[in-house]
């Protein structure tokens, strides 16, 4: 128990404005704990269009995730018509924007060529 509280104490160190939500003794119903190895993303969901970002820490590697259009993409513009972030762009075949797309599927599920696959489930 007492090892906990000190990195308890230590995290609230580095982070004074923690103190403010949890005063005095209460930072204490809080547990530390190490994440050594990971992965993980971020989203600001906030403005238009969105932006989102991932990373990786601890030699993990990141999989990959989302939708990827594929070679048998025929350019008819149904997927870039139905993105609701315009994420999708003119090309052969055409191409996602990673960073503003919001893993919907509405490309995949009106794609009538079905050339927009899935990257992970």
């Amino acid at each position: 128990m007492e090892d906990s509280r000190k990195w308890v104490d230590e995290v609230f160190l580095h982070n004074c404005v923690m103190n403010e939500v949890y005063p005095g003794r209460s930072r204490y119903a809080l547990d530390a704990f190490l994440i050594y190895k990971g992965e993980g993303e971020w989203f600001d969901l906030l403005h238009h269009p969105i932006s989102r970002e991932r990373f990786a820490y601890g030699g993990a590697e990141m999989e990959p995730v989302g939708f990827s259009i594929r070679e048998t993409c025929t350019g008819c513009g149904v997927c870039a018509s139905v993105c609701p972030q315009q994420c999708i762009t003119p090309g052969t075949p055409y191409q996602i924007a990673w960073t503003r797309r919001l893993q919907c599927g509405l490309c995949t599920e009106h794609c009538p060529a079905d050339a927009i696959a899935r990257l992970h489930a």
